[in-house]
């Protein structure tokens, strides 16, 4: 893959989140929004190669996004059957057409749709022939096959992805969550519940399952390498059952807890009673939108936290506003890998990160990095931590 291919989907895919929350927002329906949206970055990923990264990308995208929602506002005008011709073709490319491809591809489909593409297309069977095999009105029969051949496309296009887009930071880690046959959901959200609810059934395993990847030690090295003031303030984001949380407390640090996960707050609050510690306040709240003031914090720790995020560099980027001038980010992660076994059962989205990504975006955004390294941990999946100093304007 070429660089410049590789650099307009990195841009593309930075605006990803806006664009799915521009559609949804127009037309308020989220399954006709995921439809929408998919089809927007179809749109995009079939014109990688004409797209100028010189040229505002994000604008290409909101002009595709936008006459997108406008032609499906004024479809809802008209009337809901959608008359297909016997002889409509997939519109395929003849020169791409692959028949081991295409057999993949219909292994994939939803039964009902493959069945009545093939009864259709191969088997020559016409509306009413099919309405009366299926015992279902024409104008059903011509929505389910028009959708069918919607399906087919996408299906066939993320087929063909992985040899031209395999290799893109990101890219594949994405791909293992979508299903083109059942667009009825946010992506991230589905993924985040799934994240919560993990958590929440193994809250009281999370320990032992987390020393695989990091340990006692291994948290006492990088809090070795920061200077803090004897009262300061810092916020663990994403603190689980505290084990950053605990650790910053019994220093006498005056700590503040955020985790969206209610029964993990609840344990991290059984532990604060159990030990009596006073200086540990714990907040249920998503750090996607931080309850802090501005300039309030000495540091900020993400922990093993930034993998679960739709969009983890926003989430760092908007944190900075917290940290007073001179104060730190310490970042703890996983480093890119391909474990999709591992991270699927945990329910992780991305599969790690560049450290050196990070450090560039961070710098842009007023942040020096100070030191960084890496955690060799039990599991085949490898960890770093850096740690950021804002700049003091």
């Amino acid at each position: 893959m070429s660089e410049k291919i590789e650099n307009v989907w990195q841009i593309l895919y930075t605006h990803e989140s806006e664009i799915y929350g521009y559609i949804k927002s127009s037309i308020g329906d989220g399954e006709i929004a995921r439809d929408l949206y998919q089809d927007v970055y179809l749109s995009a990923i079939q014109n990688l190669d004409k797209l100028d990264t010189e040229r505002s990308l994000k604008n290409w995208l909101y002009t595709v996004t936008r006459n997108r929602v406008i032609n499906y506002l004024k479809s809802k005008h008209r009337k809901e059957t959608i008359e297909l011709s016997d002889h409509q073709s997939m519109h395929m490319p003849a020169d791409h057409l692959d028949t081991h491809l295409i057999q993949r591809v219909f292994l994939k489909m939803n039964p009902l749709h493959r069945r009545v593409l093939l009864w259709h297309l191969h088997d020559g069977y016409s509306y009413e022939e099919i309405s009366e095999k299926l015992d279902r009105s024409i104008s059903a029969v011509s929505s389910l096959i028009h959708r069918a051949r919607e399906n087919f496309q996408k299906i066939y296009l993320l087929e063909l992805l992985p040899a031209k887009l395999g290799n893109i930071p990101g890219f594949q880690d994405i791909m293992r969550f979508i299903d083109p046959l059942d667009p009825a959901y946010d992506l991230f959200e589905r993924v985040e519940r799934r994240a919560l609810e993990y958590f929440s059934v193994l809250n009281r395993q999370w320990d032992k399952i987390r020393t695989e990847f990091l340990n006692e030690n291994d948290l006492l090295e990088v809090l070795g390498k920061i200077i803090l003031p004897p009262a300061a303030r810092i916020a663990d984001l994403g603190s689980g059952t505290g084990f950053v949380s605990l650790a910053c407390a019994t220093k006498g640090y005056r700590v503040f807890g955020l985790d969206k996960n209610r029964v993990m707050t609840t344990q991290l609050m059984e532990s604060r009673e159990d030990l009596s510690i006073g200086n540990l306040h714990l907040v249920q709240a998503d750090i996607k939108s931080l309850p802090l003031q501005k300039n309030s914090m000495n540091a900020l720790f993400f922990t093993l936290v930034l993998h679960h995020l739709a969009d983890p560099m926003a989430v760092l980027i908007s944190s900075l506003k917290s940290v007073m001038p001179d104060g730190y980010i310490v970042l703890i992660d996983f480093l890119r890998h391909y474990e999709k076994d591992l991270a699927d059962t945990m329910h992780d989205l991305w599969l790690g990160f560049e450290p050196g990504v990070i450090e560039k975006q961070m710098k842009r955004n007023g942040a020096d990095l100070v030191v960084s390294g890496v955690i060799r941990g039990k599991s085949p999946i490898q960890s770093f931590y850096q740690i950021f100093r804002k700049v003091s304007l």
